[in-house]
């Protein structure tokens, strides 16, 4: 009794110091969550078509901003030709002239649906700039999941494998038990069964690692290089008030519906313009020399034109108009619905995160007690008053309640993120990634055209 005692206390303690200690085991090199997403944002291909999109988008409002350009162009045409006159008497006889011809014309179209468009082109592309933030936020907040679904793996694994490890041991013990005459072949056979059990979960936690590595090595491109649970992000709110309001003003997908609504706008107000008169100026020089002779004409000239509809079109352009109407009035409710969704995904991931804190508490106070379970299981069966298998069943609780609370860890990191996800406050300058921020603003300032369109019409 007194060695069965003595060794039910050396794998209980390693027990606990295997359980405990393989959550705590910090790599050598350890890659932080900033720097995994540092790397997401500088090489994700999905990341770089977003951009390149942007700035498709950004140079069509060049092209619409010089339609209201004035059109200048210049046209010249030189000709040289000889001529044979049958009815003069010597033969051989041939007239010979040449002449150039060309000039300079300017026309200048005025009308409020040339401004218009140039407005309605700026909405339009804000809407895709709101897009990109949407898709960068989304890219990140997929990295973040694929990091935290690695560490998640790996905690699990480990756990499992300092528990098979250790039933591998009381296994051991309880065979050198039995051939000394201490034990009994239904002690080995308990053991026996929780060490298989204990072996299928470990099949199951190393394939769950595995597909948890090859998603990071698509997502970032390089292997998980010993991740650790990151802290919670800087930008959290205070209050789910706070976080609400925070969500109105900033989530993509609120931002997006109301660029729309704007695009509308001034494509309703494009529409009615088509009603109102436009105005077109030209000027006209033109110049016309005789080459071989010598002298010319120059022409000067300026035409002013009016256009107005009165019928016909002007019945298409009313029906635009309503058709502009409705869907305004569509955008509208779009809006109305993305605030109600975006409303409901801050609440949800708000109380999803109180959530989890209370579980990760919970889960502490359930090692706590597992590990006294455990050792006041240990001193019974000293005494007398629990057997073996309730050792192992102690140590099986300890197992599971670590498991459980290494993943209670993992969710409230996971709820933080969710919820500045859905506040729209993850992207990489929220994040403060050390990186070049690409803000597609900025790009398309750099590289519109100034003119007199662009200092007129985009305002």
């Amino acid at each position: 009794m007194v060695r069965r005692a003595l060794v039910m206390r050396r794998l209980a303690a390693a027990g606990l110091t295997a359980v405990l200690t393989v959550c705590a085991t910090a790599p050598v090199h350890a890659e932080s969550l900033h720097q995994s997403l540092v790397t997401l944002y500088n090489n994700s291909h999905d990341l770089m078509a977003a951009r390149y999109a942007a700035e498709n988008s950004n140079e069509i409002f060049n092209q619409v901003a010089a339609n209201a350009l004035p059109q200048v162009s210049s046209t010249w045409q030189t000709t040289y030709a000889r001529s044979y006159n049958e009815i003069l008497e010597d033969a051989g006889d041939f007239n010979a002239t040449g002449s150039l011809q060309g000039g300079v014309s300017l026309s200048q179209t005025f009308s409020p649906v040339i401004s218009g468009g140039v407005v309605q082109t700026r909405k339009s592309i804000e809407a895709g700039w709101v897009a990109y933030d949407q898709t960068e936020q989304q890219l990140l907040l997929a990295g973040i999941q694929t990091y935290l679904a690695v560490i998640r793996s790996q905690s699990g694994t480990s756990l499992q494998s300092g528990n098979v490890t250790l039933l591998e041991n009381q296994l051991q013990a309880a065979q050198a038990r039995y051939a000394a005459g201490l034990g009994t072949t239904t002690q080995i056979a308990e053991v026996a069964a929780s060490l298989a059990e204990a072996r299928a979960g470990i099949q199951q936690a190393s394939g769950d690692l595995i597909i948890s590595n090859a998603v990071y090595r698509q997502v970032f491109g390089v292997e998980p290089t010993g991740v650790m649970l990151p802290p919670l992000p800087a930008n959290m709110p205070a209050s789910l008030a706070e976080a609400r309001s925070v969500a109105m003003k900033n989530n993509p997908s609120v931002q997006l519906a109301m660029v729309q609504l704007q695009e509308a706008e001034a494509k309703r107000k494009v529409t009615a313009a088509e009603l109102q008169p436009s105005y077109q100026l030209g000027l006209n020089a033109q110049r016309s020399t005789d080459i071989l002779n010598g002298g010319g004409t120059t022409n000067f000239s300026t035409s002013f034109g009016l256009s107005m509809p009165l019928y016909g079109n002007r019945q298409v352009s009313n029906s635009k108009l309503r058709q502009d109407e409705i869907a305004i009035r569509r955008l509208r409710e779009q809006l109305s619905a993305a605030q109600a969704s975006v409303d409901q995904q801050v609440i949800a991931a708000w109380h999803q995160f109180q959530t989890a804190q209370a579980v990760g508490q919970a889960r502490s106070s359930q090692i706590t007690a597992s590990e006294l379970s455990l050792r006041g299981a240990v001193a019974e069966s000293d005494a007398g008053t629990k057997t073996g298998t309730d050792v192992i069943a102690a140590q099986q609780s300890l197992t599971a309640a670590q498991v459980a609370a290494s993943n209670a860890r993992v969710d409230v990191v996971q709820g933080a993120y969710n919820l500045v996800a859905a506040m729209g406050l993850l992207s990489a300058r929220d994040l403060q990634l050390p990186v070049r921020y690409y803000v597609p603003e900025r790009e398309f300032e750099n590289r519109k055209l100034n003119n007199l369109a662009t200092l007129l019409y985009d305002r």
